[in-house]
């Protein structure tokens, strides 16, 4: 028999989607997986619907326990884990039938300790696509892919892990964006990693998801998770990527801000924004050359004058999103 995958589901107020979410993972290939659903204090109907699953099926497991947040969920889902292998989903995504099965598959046959898929996001049905090449890369290499925004994302999905590897790695509690915080923890315990650029985990973009919503904690999370993977990894000689992803960072987040601007009324945030403008200066001048034209063209016009950039963001943004709702490719 092959050896035991688990795959842990974090469930939080997603009745609307999680029944398709399990019959994914039930509809699995690769059979031999104890499927560990976490639900953290949900108040829709999500609690029945997982009880209707585990009388459905031997190899699902349900706890419940008082809301805590993802970092704490995922903590929980890993100490019930008894596979060899963990995989993450989220309740409201759903898997393409051999994800698991390749994922393991590419895993075993490289000797690999962590084998990651790419990531579709959908609104309605997710368009999976499959392929046979498959990349090795070492950590460090995986780290810097990660940090120039390239084709591996920071997500706790979308991988396969050896539970022995990451099993007393915590997520931080409390903080949103955990998975910036952890997964490069993850890989840097994993010497050796698989990357196959099929598509076989489907991102479902929620409106009310909260990674679709920025806010004044949020960013501050975000960045103290950047500037501790920072500190972390000052010693692998690959300043430049830190610098790069900083940089990028902190243009991501006056984006973002730009169709949020009033959340800089608040007057300790704005100075705090003011500051890392004032960072973003000496970082673009050390990674101008390795960046893309279009961030640097971006940075430039917003060390030239914030109010003007963000303007240009929020109809730049409004008029992609149009063209997005009338389903014009743009």
């Amino acid at each position: 028999m092959k050896d035991l995958i688990s795959i842990v589901v974090l469930v939080y107020n997603t009745s609307k989607y999680l029944n398709r979410c399990l019959d994914s993972i039930l509809n699995q290939s690769y059979k031999n997986i104890e499927i560990i659903l976490i639900d953290d204090g949900s108040t829709d109907d999500s609690k029945q619907i997982c009880i209707d699953y585990v009388n459905k099926d031997s190899r699902i497991k349900y706890f419940r326990k008082k809301n805590g947040g993802a970092s704490c969920a995922r903590n929980f889902g890993i100490r019930k884990a008894t596979g060899k292998y963990i995989g993450f989903v989220d309740s409201d995504d759903v898997i393409h039938k051999d994800m698991f099965l390749i994922l393991y598959n590419n895993m075993i046959k490289e000797k690999a300790d962590m084998s990651i898929c790419e990531v579709t996001r959908f609104n309605e049905k997710p368009n999976f696509t499959v392929n046979d090449k498959i990349e090795i890369y070492s950590n460090i290499d995986v780290l810097k892919i990660i940090l120039e925004d390239k084709k591996i994302c920071s997500f706790s999905v979308n991988k396969l892990y050896k539970l022995e590897n990451i099993k007393d790695i915590k997520y931080p509690i409390g903080k949103v964006q955990e998975d910036v915080g952890t997964i490069y923890k993850f890989i840097l315990k994993s010497p050796k990693i698989v990357y196959t650029s099929s598509e076989l985990y489907g991102y479902f973009k929620r409106e009310d998801s909260i990674t679709n919503t920025i806010n004044i904690k949020f960013v501050y999370d975000y960045f103290s998770m950047i500037e501790k993977r920072k500190e972390d990894l000052k010693d692998m000689n690959i300043t430049k990527y830190l610098d790069l992803n900083y940089a990028n960072v902190i243009l991501g987040i006056c984006i973002d801000l730009s169709l949020n601007i009033d959340l800089l009324m608040d007057k300790e945030f704005d100075e705090f924004i003011r500051k890392k403008i004032k960072e973003l200066k000496l970082l673009h001048k050390k990674t101008k050359s390795i960046n893309t034209k279009k961030h640097n063209i971006l940075i430039n016009i917003l060390l030239l004058n914030r109010n003007i950039f963000f303007v240009l963001m929020r109809k730049y943004l409004k008029l992609k999103r149009q063209y997005h709702e009338k389903n014009i490719k743009y």
